[in-house]
């Protein structure tokens, strides 16, 4: 993007400003063969609290998007209560929720088999948010090697809307050569697909040792305040914080 770091949010509200400019955006939901729109779309792999700044901005901007939460994450709960009220705000807030959804937790299912999982997760979803789920996104098939085609939703990876000339990614925080502003202007030929991670932006731009730290100690914090509430022998055998714990015991070993 056209700043320093393409992951601030500064740089974020100049591409949504730019994009606006060049094009019309829709939902995955929306999308129709032959149209010439963009499809905006956040994976979300590590935290609602990421999915939810973005949404803000956005909002600003009236832009559409789409947000494809994962139910089976090992990073968050779309159940847990805090997670619940933000992903319901960004389903409030007009934006479109879908379903990121992770093959390989499945183990050795697959094809067909996969169906029924991915429906039962979408209903999952569709509790969550208050909205019919309506498209997926599947999560890093390029690494376990599954396609599966999940009939009645709009699927990210519909190969009329993923291939080299439709889809622009930023996957491990790279373009692979792409310029985003350059891309985008293809909006005059073609629907583009936009996939962007709300864990690679923030107020400064972060490393992803940084990025994952900043979501360690997020959670170590709501474990610390967890167990302030529900356990006084915790409160007792406690010495400041959690954090405070884990970097006294860390530096002894």
């Amino acid at each position: 993007m056209q700043h320093d770091s393409p992951f601030s949010y500064t740089a974020y509200r100049q591409f949504l400003d730019v994009l606006k400019r060049t094009g019309t955006g829709r939902f995955f939901r929306e999308w129709t063969e032959g149209s010439k729109v963009f499809l905006l779309r956040h994976d979300v792999d590590l935290c609602v609290e990421s999915a939810l700044e973005i949404a803000k901005l956005e909002s600003e901007a009236e832009v559409k998007s789409t947000y494809f939460f994962r139910v089976t994450s090992r990073s968050y709960n779309v159940l847990a209560p805090p997670n619940n009220r933000m992903i319901r705000e960004i389903a409030d807030r007009g934006f479109e929720v879908g379903l990121h959804f992770d093959p390989s937790v499945y183990g050795e299912r697959e094809g067909g088999e996969l169906v029924p999982a991915a429906r039962q997760e979408a209903e999952t979803l569709s509790f969550v948010t208050g909205q019919p789920i309506r498209s997926v996104s599947l999560h890093a098939p390029s690494i376990h090697g599954q396609w599966p085609r999940i009939d009645g939703y709009v699927n990210a990876y519909d190969p009329r809307i993923f291939s080299d000339e439709t889809y622009i990614s930023d996957s491990r925080m790279l373009f692979r050569g792409k310029n985003l502003f350059t891309f985008i202007e293809k909006v005059r030929e073609h629907t583009i697909q936009v996939l962007l991670h709300p864990l690679h932006f923030g107020e400064v731009p972060r490393t992803y040792p940084d990025i994952l730290a900043d979501h360690l100690k997020t959670y170590i914090q709501a474990l610390d305040e967890e167990w302030q509430l529900c356990s006084s022998t915790y409160c007792d055998q406690l010495e400041g914080t959690l954090l405070e714990h884990l970097v006294r015991r860390e530096s002894k070993s």
